[in-house]
This record gives C-alpha cells, structure tokens and sequence, in this order.
C-alpha cells in the first residue's frame, strides 16, 4: 500500500526529511543495503531510518529538533567565542577544545557564515572596503547596525600599495560580527544594567532598557564625524531607526546573515581597520563581560595609522599581550575567589590557570612572576601562586598610592585639550543621568570609568596604568574580603562635579585639594567595610 505523507515528503522541494524520505522509499524497494549505496550513506543510516519509519510512519523521519537546537547552539557558541573566550589570544584550536568538538567543526561554522549572505556585497556598492574604515556599532534590542565611512588617507601609504587587513586584525573583527550574534541572541530590552558606551578610548556603562535618547545621540555623533553623509553606508538588521540622510545608503539583512559583513571588514586596509578593531574588541569584550544589553560605539577619537605604526596609540595605553594575559589571571582568580572556589591564602597553580585560559604553563608563570612584582599575588617555588590576604596596612598603602599618582594626574589634567574634555563630560553626564536612578553599582562603575577619562584626558602615558594597577589590587583585595563595595552615588556625583570643575577652570590648587578629599573619603569607606568584614568574621 502506498503511504501518501511518505510520498508527499519525497516530492518536496528540499530539505532533511525529503531526503530521508527518498532513502526509506528506496529501502522499502531494493532493502537499506542497495539504498544506502544509491544514497552515498551508510547501511546502518538507511536500517536506522527504515527502523523510524516502520515504528512512526512518516513522522517518524521529521527532524530532529533537539539535535537541530544543539547544533544552533553550538554555531551561535562559536560564533561569539571572541567574545566570551578567557582571553583575546584565541584560536579556532582552542574554542573548540572549549567547547569539546572538532577544530574543524569551528572553522566550518565560520566558514558557512561568512558566506551566509549577500550583506557585505551589497555594502561594498556602497562603499568599496579598501576605501572604507569603520565609524560605529550599535548593538541593542530593535537590531545591530555597522556604519563605514570614507577612511581618511593614511600617512605613508601615497604611491604605495595599501596594505590588507592582518590576521590579527580580522580576528578583532570577528568580535563586531559576533557582537550582533550576542546581542540578536540575548538582548531582550529588559531594565537592567550593563550596557557600555565606547566613545574612543572610554566606556561608559548605562542601562539596557530600550531608550530612543541614546540612538539618536549615537545618530549624531555619526554624522557629526563624516564630512558628509555620502561618505558613509550603513548595514543594519533588525528594526533600528536610520535616519533619512542615511537611508539611501543603508542595506539591510537578517540575523542570520550578520556575520557575512566579515569578508567585507577583512578587505579594508590595516592602517584604517586596525585601530577601530582593537578599540572595538576591547569594548566589546568588557560589555559581552558585563551582562550585555545596549551597546554604542563611535569612531570619533580613533585615528588612521600608517601601517607600519605600533597598532595602539599611547593615549589608549592598551596593554602588551604578557600584560594582557597577568589581567586573564587576576580576572580568573577573582572570578574564582567570588564563585567560593578560592579564598585568601589559596594556592592556585600554573596548571590550573593554564587550562582555563588555554595558554602554556610558562606562559602563566611568566604572567605571574609580573602579577608578583604588581603585588597582586605571591609566587612560591612549585609554579603556584598564593592568594594574598589583604589587611588595614594594604588598604591604606593603595589609597595612599592613588592619592599621590592622582595629584600628578589632575594638575595635568588642568591643561586638556578639547576632545580630552569632551570625553570626561560624556562619563560626567551619563553618571548624572545615573543619579536619577540612584544605582549604585553603577555609579561607580561610571566613577572608575570617570577616572580612566580623566587621566586619558592629562595625557600622562604612564599615570593611568599605574591607577589601573591600583584599581585591580582594590578588586582583589574586594573579592578576596568578601564584601559588597557600594560608595554612595550622591557622594560619587558631588565629587566628580567638584573635580570637574576645578580642572575645567585650571584651579590646580583646587582640583589637587578635590582629588585628595575623594580618596580619603574613598578609604575611610574601604577600611569600614575592612573593619565590619573582620567583626562578623569574630563573631562566627
């Protein structure tokens, strides 16, 4: 008796069952064993399928919609691997050791996105790639958009051919293709915190919720930094409003098909791609971290390079990769001191955060010899590192440290230049706008923040990694402690006012005297917090 579904599966025009189908048809004919050589499959494929058939019918061979889920999640996994992976040093090897499958499995879903659609096509009629730069993301929950813009000439490149895109560079890329994976993915709009601002060499965290105000700054700010609107093109998914100027430059395609603009990124020149990707996969980096939600980021503080130029400018201080890789070991153990895994005077070993960060145990001994000479671990004999208990005298030494780099940082800060300025009135006004709210946490994410700004803005190329260092001994010595560092937000706010306008005003006596009461008061709460941690624990 002929089945009808199992002959209208067969006549279908394509598909995962069509061809099961076809498979079983012929098997219930010549058997599985002349099937399977028909269908270039298996004989145990077409018995398992003849099998399925027998028992369910036709239903029997619909797809498997566990195992598709579980392939879904295994491409979107290692689509926005550059993303969550401990460190930016990754390679398709090491995601897929992470992930337990074939470094071929990786290179495959790769390769299938990248030609997944026409989208970087359709953008290069706009704006051939060897002419173009990137000039701002936005990642939220209406849809992602990507805008190029005309790239300004390189210096040394006249006469010369331009120079490619290098691999480094087009795996930073891969980070502004996987951010429209991560946010299509998991951005619903909801109210909650952890969206990062990136404007140049700063990050500005804001709420996630769905606020029209920050895509038409983020609009402004775009078109303010193109000559004008013909010089750029815009690739958008989703619902997100363009406006009108932008429209006809503007191409449109799915989720989907996202990470097929890579091809497009990888053709642009190194000396214009290379400094927007590096900022970009940092920022992206510390979002992704962060929880995600509403991401913006503009181009209008990072300039075009020669080629032959170091790739990161000093004013953005970007670390070397072996200080790249001592910030993945604090992160690391901080991560797992918060997750109950370690405690103060905790050895952790080499093996261990090799592992976890896929590197080599010399690499993570080398990592952690400079994280000793930082203070923020102590290294022992048998490749390991103790966990350091911090007391009162750590915390006033940190503070004292801060205070006095701090004073050099504003005097210089009190000769910025425009744009510095700018930059330290953006976090200003997005930590005002956080008042209002009255979040905590966030404010003083935005106070950090704030300070990354200003000593940006002092153009002391050694200052600001050294306030960076302090920081990281404050979060280890938080972690470690155990306690919830919540520093009033109206406080925050009075502060930096105070030392905002003290800089803008080139009162050095004033912005000294603001910086100095800021973290007296910043230690006085440390060492309160210190104090409480210590009266619970006698009291256990």
């Amino acid at each position: 008796m002929t089945d009808e579904v199992l002959t209208a599966l067969v006549r279908e025009p394509g598909g995962v069952a069509r061809r099961r189908a076809a498979l079983v048809q012929d098997a219930l004919v010549v058997g599985p064993t002349r099937a399977a050589e028909l269908h270039g499959v298996t004989r145990r494929t077409a018995t398992k399928w003849l099998s399925r058939y027998r028992a369910a019918g036709a239903a029997g061979l619909a797809t498997d919609d566990r195992r598709r889920r579980a392939r879904d999640e295994v491409r979107r996994t290692v689509l926005t691997a550059p993303l969550w992976m401990p460190t930016p040093k990754w390679s398709s090897r090491s995601v897929a050791d992470r992930l337990g499958v074939s470094q071929a499995t990786v290179a495959r879903v790769w390769a299938d996105a990248s030609a997944g659609s026409d989208l970087a096509e359709r953008l290069a009629a706009r704006i051939e790639p060897t002419q173009a730069t990137l000039a701002g993301l936005l990642v939220g929950p209406p849809g992602t958009v990507v805008v190029v813009r005309r790239a300004l000439p390189i210096p040394g490149e006249a006469g010369a051919v331009a120079v490619p895109a290098r691999p480094r560079t087009v795996r930073r890329l891969r980070a502004v293709v996987a951010a429209g994976v991560a946010g299509t993915a998991t951005v619903t709009g909801g109210g909650g915190t952890g969206e990062v601002v990136a404007a140049g060499a700063i990050g500005i965290p804001v709420d996630t919720g769905p606020r029209p105000d920050r895509v038409d700054v983020f609009w402004e700010r775009v078109l303010a930094g193109a000559p004008s609107p013909v010089d750029l093109a815009v690739a958008a998914s989703g619902n997100v409003t363009v406006p009108a100027a932008l429209r006809p430059a503007t191409v449109h395609g799915d989720a989907s098909g996202w990470t097929a603009l890579l091809p497009y990124l990888a053709g642009c020149r190194e000396g214009a791609i290379g400094p927007p990707a590096a900022d970009l996969e940092t920022r992206l980096r510390q979002w992704h971290r962060s929880g995600r939600g509403w991401f913006s980021w503009v181009a209008d503080d990072v300039e075009p390079g020669p080629p032959d130029a170091p790739e990161e400018s000093a004013s953005t201080r970007r670390p070397s990769p072996e200080r790249a890789l001592a910030d993945d070991v604090v992160a690391t153990i901080r991560a797992g001191v918060r997750e109950g895994r370690f405690a103060g005077g905790d050895h952790v070993t080499d093996r261990y955060l090799a592992e976890r960060l896929h590197t080599t145990r010399g690499q993570i001994r080398s990592a952690l010899r400079l994280l000793e000479r930082d203070g923020l671990v102590t290294a022992i004999a048998g490749h390991a590192a103790v966990i350091p208990i911090p007391t009162t005298a750590d915390v006033v030494e940190t503070y004292a440290a801060r205070r006095a780099l701090g004073v050099l940082m504003v005097r210089a800060a009190t000769r910025w230049t425009p744009s510095g300025r700018k930059a330290v009135l953006a976090v200003l006004e997005e930590l005002d706008r956080c008042a209002v709210d009255d979040d905590v946490e966030r404010a003083n994410r935005l106070d950090q923040t704030f300070q990354v700004a200003l000593a940006d803005a002092s153009g002391l190329t050694r200052i600001g990694p050294m306030l960076g260092l302090l920081s990281d001994q404050i979060l280890m010595f938080i972690a470690v402690i155990g306690i919830r560092y919540a520093f009033p937000t109206e406080g925050i706010v009075r502060r930096d006012h105070e030392l905002f306008a003290a800089v803008d005003a080139g009162d050095l006596d004033g912005a000294v005297e603001s910086w100095r009461a800021k973290m007296d008061e910043s230690a006085s709460y440390m060492l309160q917090l210190l104090e409480d941690a210590g009266r619970r624990r006698r009291l256990r």
